[in-house]
């Protein structure tokens, strides 16, 4: 007869576990002590039926239904061999801590797995082996993606160009052939998700954009006389003799209206009052203001449009 193999151990790395029925019984409706969080993970698939956890609450629950793990932790000392459970950290009602942990002549130093429970959920931990590896992979397919892409897009080399590195556009996987022109598809022949204007060729997406092709060219051209510039001082200005330019430009207004035939109308007042007068320019009168009742003189005003005019009241 061939001897009793043991059965192979299915990998539960990738899985968790929960029950909420058995949450809901409890008349806390969670799971209020590390005790019931006990009970709650021996019913999970990572509990090993070959534990001495398993061997107590076989031989108790018969005679004792109630059995659980408070009454478990005061025998569980007893062994000398084999693997137990225990909750090693608890923050109840969410996060509890599980440890197997090796039985060798008493010694229990030797924890071989771990376990937590979150939120209700069962969860194995994973060993260091399979964190590193699980993040060495990742890194080497991040770096191996890299330089193919670096590959796809190097520039050939020419020893008498400037290299430049060219970005290469993704290309459809469609065939341009089988397709008909964007002009001859009509809306109601096209699916939903490509009614728009994007283009479905690999031809039309390789287009270069001349526009920023020239516009960069400019930019470059205009460098050097953007640095000549950049490099000469501005030439010092004085306010005072631009003061001088604007007066003499002043002066030579008034004196080429000072010829310009005028015609003051002064208005005739009774009873001691003043009237403004007004003067007349091609046929429009303008009123000028009165100070104290009198007309004043527009002789000597420079800082006013009216200061050409020399009238007079009457």
């Amino acid at each position: 007869m061939a001897q009793n193999a043991e059965p192979d151990e299915q990998d539960l790395a990738h899985i968790h576990w929960s029950w909420p029925e058995f949450i809901a019984a409890n008349p806390a409706r969670s799971l209020a002590t590390a005790d019931l969080a006990m009970d709650y993970f021996a019913q999970s698939p990572f509990f090993d039926a070959r534990s001495n956890n398993a061997s107590l609450r076989t031989q108790y629950r018969i005679t004792n239904p109630f059995f659980s793990h408070s009454d478990e932790k005061v025998l569980l000392p007893n062994f000398t061999q084999g693997f137990e459970y225990i909750i090693a950290h608890s923050q109840p009602p969410t996060l509890f801590l599980v440890h197997r942990r090796e039985v060798e002549r008493g010694r229990r130093d030797n924890v071989s797995a771990m376990y937590f429970i979150l939120d209700g959920k069962v969860y194995p931990t994973p060993t260091l082996y399979d964190a590193m590896a699980t993040r060495l992979q990742n890194a080497a397919h991040l770096v191996t993606q890299t330089f193919t892409r670096l590959s796809a897009a190097h520039p050939p080399a020419n020893p008498r160009a400037t290299s430049q590195w060219r970005a290469t556009v993704p290309t459809s996987t469609s065939n341009p052939e089988t397709e008909a022109p964007n002009d001859q598809v009509m809306d109601i022949d096209v699916p939903e998700e490509r009614k728009d204007d994007t283009p479905t060729t690999s031809s039309t997406v390789a287009v270069p954009d001349w526009h920023l092709f020239h516009a960069l060219a400019s930019t470059r051209n205009s460098l050097q006389t953007l640095d000549e510039q950049a490099r000469t001082p501005l030439p010092a200005r004085n306010p005072a003799d631009e003061l001088r330019a604007i007066e003499a430009t002043l002066s030579g207004f008034k004196v080429a209206s000072s010829t310009a035939p005028t015609n003051v109308k002064a208005g005739t007042g009774g009873g001691g009052s003043a009237v403004s007068p007004s003067v007349r320019t091609s046929g429009t009168p303008m009123p000028l203001p009165s100070l104290g009742g009198r007309a004043p003189s527009l002789v000597g005003v420079s800082s006013s449009p009216l200061a050409s005019w020399t009238g007079t009241p009457r």
